[in-house]
């Protein structure tokens, strides 16, 4: 039959910001397509959700019929009334809701001069662009966009691309109208369109080949400079790294307070949480404003990956995701190498893919199914985190040169369009081994394609038999065997071709190694006779490395104490032994036996970054760990004097690294000279004092640890029309760090009660890993759950996955009947978030019964 597949999008909208409603048309362009025993085509079918409309008209050379229609919850169905074979066009006048779900086209409030007001923009991703005008809303569907937007004068409309002129279109007592016309889009997805309008004030850089901009709430835009830094400095990279010129005639970043994630990579009008466009010199934190480089990196890399070459089915998404993530932190890097981004994403996306992807319901980076995808808190760390760090791998196997030059030809092949994973593995694969001899030329797409489709990784165990060494490859999970890990089942028979490598002791401590081997199948030999093997060299593969005998860990942790091991590879060695633990395959004891013996020198941020966090982890699951607390004391208090002095500009960025995760766990560990200097500098914050901002977080969650009369303040402070959202989120962190079970509840009471739900995960991050909070948690969920599933889906997963972990502990019974029952509701957050906050729940429940 023949099928009809849109060719171009004529928009005309005409928003109300204050009936909160609008009007619009739509001439779509088909061009059908014939297939084998086709006849014409008498109908279409067009999604479409939360539209009224009013008409529609067929449109062939010149000719408008009206025509019938009728509408179903997320469909438009049109009878053209006649048989059509050739290229026509449907005019469609309808009308919509701005709504107030973050979600389509939807308003976003803000205050100015005490006042609320509303801006209009759209959120697409993954299939809301049916909810602002009838489409075929599927990323295979490229189509051109003409936009027009009818606004207010005074105001300002954005669209995807440069606007081309502005008319006063009417004239009235009460109000003027402008009509926007934008320059047509090159072929895109529906859900890259965006638009949006509102009393804009807007920020402007001219000093690139195109112009960037920011546009935000009046008042604001003299805080959005060095956003635009941070975007001129990624598209410049991008530019030159792929060898395709960014395509569209200007950028906009768009900052918005209502938001359900943290930026939105819409074709050339990037939306983003307005604290991630706004740095404010006497609170906005170092870290903070690398956050705001990562992300705008991310969503700027986004224009090639992802709106330049588009998914064909949503299943494919790990295309868009693993390379921005990747590729933002590669421009971060590059950029501001001060800033150790790559370190950064090794201990923080690659560990939590790796702790996430070890859980027994995981999924594989490639979707299995195209009908039930959902970016969520479930499948965002395997998509986005892992994702990267495989390409992050492929790098370091393959070298620079040959992953420069597959990513140039990946891009190339399909720019404009839409590619799958056998797309990518067929050119990305062939520049990958374009140097290698002809038997090995599929080693990589074979490769490629096992870590993409396969769920979770291996374990690679070690073993030294005669004058070789042995690796065997298994599934690593947290639900392997503690007396014979080597033994564990993996995915299916084959298992994944690895890439091993590895630094011999005579090996220059923090190079790639001299080992190298593609391990496949379940078990490999090599020559081997030297004093130690330490496997992952550089901790650039994404798998866990097991030494089966108990002397290699004392050869390999004696070599790190000596510096005869890279900062990476020291991690490395922590963090494989951490999840070892995590799993049960050790006991926690020879975990902190190994850290006091060959880490209490350690100063390097990776290696002590790591050993805080895990150490607080395990004190804060048991409500309180003695043994954890000494270890970590006699590791971390050495660093505690210079991270405790006043910040200063020219210090080592390690300082700025290290500083709240070190005094945070050392506050937590008893540490008086720490909780000291928390209280103090906390007194002088509330008497208005200037503290630099860098000490703000870790002061306010230290000093809420110990001190529960801050709750005030922080209440107050987040009240206060003056407050930032970027300290709106400090702050409420810092009430997540309570340390009175009874202010605990309170401060429960107070979130639900008193603060936005797009910023209540900021509270629960911290609340949910706090011991004060465990037994008040399960009955604020409860009680407010019906509450709680008016937000967005995305949230409220987020909500659940963090709840469920710590507040089931002693009551798993009934937190998975209460998640069964709510799982037959067939309800908007996906089975794989519960899956998640209950293997979480089982995992914990292990340890601590251990």
């Amino acid at each position: 039959m023949y099928t009809a597949a849109p060719t171009r999008y004529s928009l005309h909208l005409e928003p109300d910001l204050e009936a909160l409603d609008f009007a619009a048309r739509v001439v779509i362009d088909f061009r059908p397509t014939p297939s084998e025993g086709a006849t014409a085509i008498t109908t279409v079918a067009l999604d479409a959700r939360d539209l009224a409309f009013e008409s529609v008209h067929l449109a062939i050379d010149g000719t408008r019929t009206p025509v019938t229609f009728r509408q179903e919850p997320e469909q438009l169905h049109i009878d053209l009334g006649r048989s059509v074979d050739d290229v026509f066009a449907l005019e469609i006048a309808y009308r919509g809701e701005i709504n107030d779900e973050m979600a389509g086209f939807y308003r976003s409030r803000y205050t100015h001069g005490g006042e609320q007001r509303f801006v209009a923009v759209t959120q697409f991703e993954e299939r809301d662009a049916r909810r602002a005008f009838p489409c075929v809303d599927h990323p295979a569907y490229k189509a051109v966009f003409e936009i027009e937007i009818v606004s207010e004068a005074g105001h300002t409309a954005i669209a995807n691309t440069p606007e081309i002129d502005a008319s006063l279109e009417t004239a009235t007592a009460s109000r003027d109208r402008v009509l926007h016309r934008f320059e047509p889009t090159p072929p895109m997805s529906t859900y890259l369109v965006f638009f949006g309008v509102g009393a804009f004030e807007c920020l402007e850089d001219d000093s690139w080949r195109v112009p960037i901009r920011v546009a935000v709430s009046p008042g604001k835009a003299k805080y959005a400079a060095p956003a635009l830094e941070y975007c001129r400095t990624s598209l410049a990279f991008l530019d030159d790294y792929t060898g395709i010129r960014y395509p569209l005639g200007k950028m906009d970043l768009i900052g918005v307070s209502d938001f359900a994630y943290g930026a939105m990579e819409n074709f050339g009008a990037i939306t983003f949480r307005e604290n991630y466009v706004l740095t404010y010199p006497e609170s906005t934190t170092r870290r903070d404003i690398e956050r705001m480089m990562g992300i705008s990196a991310h969503e700027v890399a986004h224009m090639w990956f992802g709106d330049l070459v588009s998914p064909a089915e949503w299943k494919y998404v790990w295309l868009n995701e693993a390379f921005a993530t990747y590729f933002g932190n590669i421009v971060v890097d590059h950029s501001y190498p001060q800033w150790r981004t790559m370190d950064q994403m090794m201990l923080g996306s690659t560990g939590a893919a790796m702790d996430r992807d070890a859980l027994p319901h995981t999924i594989p980076i490639e979707f299995p199914d195209a009908s039930s995808v959902d970016i969520d808190v479930s499948s965002a760390p395997i998509i986005y985190a892992k994702g990267a760090s495989i390409l992050a791998m492929v790098r370091g196997f393959y070298g620079e040169k040959a992953f420069r030059a597959a990513t140039a030809a990946f891009l190339t092949e399909y720019a404009y369009s839409c590619a799958d994973t056998e797309d990518f593995l067929t050119t990305f694969g062939d520049g990958l081994s374009l140097d290698r001899e002809p038997a090995h030329r599929d080693d990589a797409q074979r490769m490629l394609a096992s870590w993409i489709r396969m769920s979770g990784f291996p374990v690679v165990s070690v073993a030294r038999e005669g004058g070789s060494v042995v690796l065997r490859q298994r599934r690593f999970s947290v639900g392997m065997d503690p007396e014979a890990p080597e033994t564990t089942a993996s995915v299916d028979d084959s298992g994944w071709l690895v890439p091993v490598t590895g630094l011999r002791d005579a090996d220059a401590p923090g190079s790639e190694g001299s080992f190298r081997l593609l391990l496949e199948g379940p078990e490999a030999s090599a020559p081997f006779d030297g004093e130690w093997l330490k496997l992952n060299a550089a901790g650039q593969g994404y798998y866990r490395v097991f030494y089966e005998d108990p002397a290699d860990w004392d050869r390999l942790g004696a070599a790190a104490a000596e510096g005869r091991l890279g900062a990476r590879d020291r991690y490395g060695l922590i963090s494989d032994l951490d999840a070892f633990v995590r799993a049960g395959m050790i006991p926690l004891e020879r975990y902190l036996e190994y850290l006091e013996r060959y880490c209490r020198d350690e100063s390097e941020y990776i290696v002590v970054a790591a050993i805080a966090g895990s150490l607080t982890g395990y004190h804060e699951l048991y409500g309180s760990h003695p043994r954890v607390a000494a270890c970590g004391r006699l590791i971390l208090a050495r660093h505690a004097s210079v991270l405790l002095r006043e910040p200063a500009e020219d210090e080592p960025y390690d300082h700025v690294l290290l500083r709240d995760p070190v005094l945070f766990a050392l506050a937590r560990f008893g540490d008086e000279r720490v909780r000291a200097a928390c209280r103090d500098r906390m007194r002088a914050i509330i008497a208005d004092e200037y503290v630099h901002p860098d000490l703000f977080p870790v002061t306010l969650r230290c000093a809420a640890g110990i001190d529960g009369s801050v709750v005030a303040w922080i209440r107050s402070e987040l009240e206060a029309e003056s407050t930032t959202e970027s300290r709106k989120a400090h702050l409420l962190a810092g009430l997540g760090s309570l340390g009175d079970a009874e202010l605990a509840g309170e401060a429960l009471e107070y979130v639900i009660r008193s603060v936005p739900y797009r910023n209540r995960l900021f509270f629960l991050r911290a609340a949910s890993s706090n011991p004060a909070f465990r037994s008040a948690l399960w009955p604020w969920f409860t009680a407010h759950f019906h509450e709680l599933s008016q937000i967005h889906p995305y949230h409220l997963g987020g909500t659940i996955a963090l709840v469920v972990p710590s507040s089931g502990l002693g009551r798993e019974e009934e937190v998975t009947r209460f998640l069964d029952e709510y799982r037959a509701s067939r309800p908007p957050v996906a089975p794989g978030v519960l899956d998640l906050a209950l293997d979480r729940l089982e995992q914990n429940r292990r340890l601590l019964s251990g």
